[in-house]
Formats: C-alpha cells, structure tokens, sequence
C-alpha cells in the first residue's frame, strides 16, 4: 500500500530527477553610440542539458519531496528502492516479520 502524503492526504507519488538546461541569446553588434539599447541578434539557442543521476520520489499533487524521517512509528518505512520498473516502500511492520537480512 503506498503511503498518503503528510503535506496533502493523498497518495500520487512519482519519481523525478533535477535537470539543468542553458540557452542563451547573442546581443547585436548594431547598436546606439551611448550604449544602452542592444538588440537581440536571434532567438533562445540551447548551450548545455544536464540531468542529475539522483532520483527522489515526490508528490505530485503538492510537490512534497518524499522524506522516510517523516513517517515514524511502528508503520514507518525504513527504506525507499527505486528499481527500473517500479519504487518499493520497505514498511517497518515487513522488517519486524522478515527479520533484518545480515548479509
């Protein structure tokens, strides 16, 4: 059961990663003598894309970044594994079954 978000109540939950575009724009070379108005020379040219290799979870209805310290208690989660197909929250209550894997 995936838990409902502290911030809203609600439980649609996605997983993002931060990315970073550059663009920029050349000035005009033409300009007025004192300076002061350069026009642009062309539009939004795209420099440089980066994306982080960090994955978080959050909430898409409040853009909540999901914080496991956030859900404490005996129905707390103890870990978050985000696989290639899917996110597994590890719950508390499945460690206290299971037991602790000591390998």
């Amino acid at each position: 059961m995936k838990p409902k978000c502290i911030k809203c109540d609600r439980s649609v939950w996605s997983v993002s990663r931060t990315r970073t575009l550059i663009e920029y724009r050349i000035l005009s070379d033409t300009g007025r003598d004192t300076g002061v108005d350069y026009k642009f020379d062309s539009t939004w040219k795209k420099e440089k894309d980066t994306t982080t290799k960090k994955l978080f979870v959050r909430c898409n209805s409040c853009n909540y970044v999901f914080d496991k310290k956030d859900y404490p208690g005996h129905e707390g989660i103890s870990e978050v594994l985000i696989k290639k197909d899917g996110v597994i929250f590890v719950h508390n209550k499945f460690i206290k079954f299971f037991g602790e894997d000591d390998e």
